[in-house]
């Protein structure tokens, strides 16, 4: 190996070495970050999700869907997407609804309770309640 190519190598590997550095700080950087929302999803309110949900006592998927978002967008000051949602399901024991794409046009679009607020970091849609959707849970579910 001539010295010229050795220097070419070696510059590619310098290149390549710091590409990669930078790949790790922008996952630390995101890892970070989803530990404090995870953090402060357990300790801002606290109430967790699942006893907040319980005491509303939902009667069906839309509903539950609602009270979820609620507790993000109103208790935590988060706007939520579909996959927090769908985790929401689980925390608060409910049976992840069949089809997740049926829910969310009829969230938004039939009851209107949900409104979308633009993107996260990862391209996600993320969501809001509408007036009528706090409403429905302070009004109709917190009888």
């Amino acid at each position: 190996m001539s010295n010229k190519d050795y220097k070419e190598l070696k510059k590619g590997f310098e290149a390549f070495k710091q590409h990669c550095s930078s790949q790790i700080n922008s996952l630390q950087d995101r890892i970070s970050k989803l530990e404090q929302k995870a953090e402060s999803r357990n300790l801002s309110s606290g109430e967790s999700l699942e006893s907040f949900v319980e005491k509303l006592s939902p009667e069906n998927h839309q509903q539950c869907a609602t009270a979820i978002g609620y507790y993000y967008d109103r208790k935590q000051g988060e706007e939520f997407t579909f996959k927090d949602i769908e985790q929401g399901f689980l925390e608060s024991r409910w049976k992840k609804y069949s089809n997740m794409s049926m829910l969310k046009s009829k969230l938004i679009n039939e009851k209107e309770w949900f409104m979308e607020s633009g993107e996260d970091q990862e391209g996600n849609v993320v969501y809001k309640l509408t007036k009528e959707g706090i409403n429905f849970v302070e009004v109709e579910l917190k009888k």
